[in-house]
């Protein structure tokens, strides 16, 4: 079984394969990410952490290979940060940090039709890491529904509401959160994919 040291040398090798594959049937597009969000978990009692409840944004760079024309395969480089305020210790008390994590997604985006406005979905994974804290590497589920908007042969608006969920910590006593985030992406196709005859 896989564990989660080999998914950094998975997503290496996914992006080479992306890379290699594109240029040579025109297939690649770029994409700079913009996700403005908010997030919200509750520990059990007897855990350190009450809840916690972050606002942030994620800033990056997505590279997707479109396999056929109406699915392609993401993955790329995000930047996080955050402000997170919560409640902690049997005192209860107060606190709030600033926190930093690199993400790296693995997504299956879906375009059902070719007209100018169509819908568009994704569902994958995100690895997330924080900076400078070993065995701090973790897996989080991205689901995501929204709009793209074709403004020519090689430029597209994708606007998405996701939903990620999972831990951002490794250790136990970090708690599942849920967090939701409008995503923003300039996406240019080096070549535009073919079209469905």
């Amino acid at each position: 079984m896989l564990s989660l040291r080999h998914w950094p040398v998975l997503l290496l090798f996914f992006t080479g394969f992306f890379f290699n594959s594109a240029w040579a049937q025109s297939r690649f597009s770029v994409a700079p990410v913009v996700a403005p969000f908010s997030s919200y978990a509750e520990a059990r009692l007897k855990e350190p952490h009450r809840f916690q409840y972050s606002t942030g944004l994620s800033l990056g760079a997505t590279a997707h290979y479109h396999f056929s024309p109406v699915w392609s395969l993401a993955t790329g480089l995000w930047y996080q940060w955050a402000y997170v305020n919560g409640q902690t210790g049997t005192n209860f008390e107060l606190f709030r940090i600033k926190e930093q994590y690199l993400e790296f997604p693995l997504l299956l985006n879906y375009r059902p039709t070719a007209r100018k406005v169509s819908p568009y979905f994704s569902a994958g994974m995100l690895l997330s890491k924080q900076p400078g804290y070993y065995r701090s590497l973790v897996s989080k589920v991205q689901l995501g529904a929204g709009v793209s908007y074709q403004l020519n042969q090689r430029l597209a608006v994708v606007v998405q509401p996701t939903l990620v969920l999972g831990s951002d910590k490794y250790a136990r006593h970090y708690p599942p959160k849920r967090l939701l985030s409008l995503q923003t992406q300039l996406v240019y196709h080096l070549a535009r994919p073919k079209q469905k005859e």
